[in-house]
């Protein structure tokens, strides 16, 4: 579609207002799967310009025009899946997310991915853990969305005030990528706990893997 090649040139320079004019103007005159993307896209740039209202009502409209089952019923639904959280509506977040989380698509896992974050965010901690962990035991699981995920688990962990659970995502990110932030934490928790031993390790494995952070020498 050349309307659509033309809105993704413009989307590419960063000229994000005018994208998503020329993203509205092919999804009004198109129906079915060129109408759901051109409004992704529309939702897309709105949301690069600072429009995040008009990203979610564009996308809300993408998932109502996908044909179900499609890709970009996928996509949307993905998408407004995010969206809505941060509009704080997790519990409509959730009930998006979970009518695509079974397609068959790359995004997949990581549909999986926010789904846990909408239950987390709405009170369902134990299904969010269920869900989580049945990514985490993927051993295909792209490399950056394990870190996201055990970055959660810690999140959530110390918002609750969880030590044990914190230390063990904590130390699980450590020994994925010897994540410098998670090895600093737990250094501190070490010193806290008296393990002047432990801490000690952990500053050195620190200083080791990452010389120049500024975490090291703290």
């Amino acid at each position: 579609n050349a309307g659509l090649d033309a809105a993704r040139q413009v989307f590419r320079e960063g000229r994000f207002e005018e994208a998503a004019a020329l993203y509205a103007a092919v999804a009004a005159v198109s129906s079915g799967a060129v109408r759901a993307d051109a409004l992704i896209g529309s939702s897309t740039a709105r949301y690069s310009n600072g429009d995040a209202e008009g990203a979610l009502r564009a996308i809300e409209e993408a998932a109502q025009a996908a044909p179900e089952y499609s890709a970009e019923s996928v996509s949307a639904g993905y998408l407004l899946g995010i969206r809505l959280q941060e509009a704080g509506r997790y519990e409509d977040g959730v009930i998006v997310l979970a009518k695509v989380m079974s397609r068959a698509s790359a995004l997949a896992p990581y549909i999986r991915f926010e789904y846990g974050r909408a239950l987390a965010a709405a009170g369902r901690g134990a299904e969010a853990a269920t869900a989580w962990d049945g990514l985490l035991a993927e051993a295909g699981l792209p490399p950056g969305l394990r870190i996201q995920v055990l970055r959660e688990r810690a999140r959530i962990a110390r918002m609750s005030g969880d030590l044990v659970e914190l230390v063990r995502w904590l130390d699980a990110l450590i020994g994925l990528n010897g994540d410098p932030s998670s090895t600093y934490t737990r250094a501190r928790m070490a010193t806290a706990a008296g393990d002047a031993g432990l801490r000690q390790r952990l500053l050195t494995s620190l200083v080791a893997l990452q010389p120049e952070s500024t975490l090291a020498v703290q």
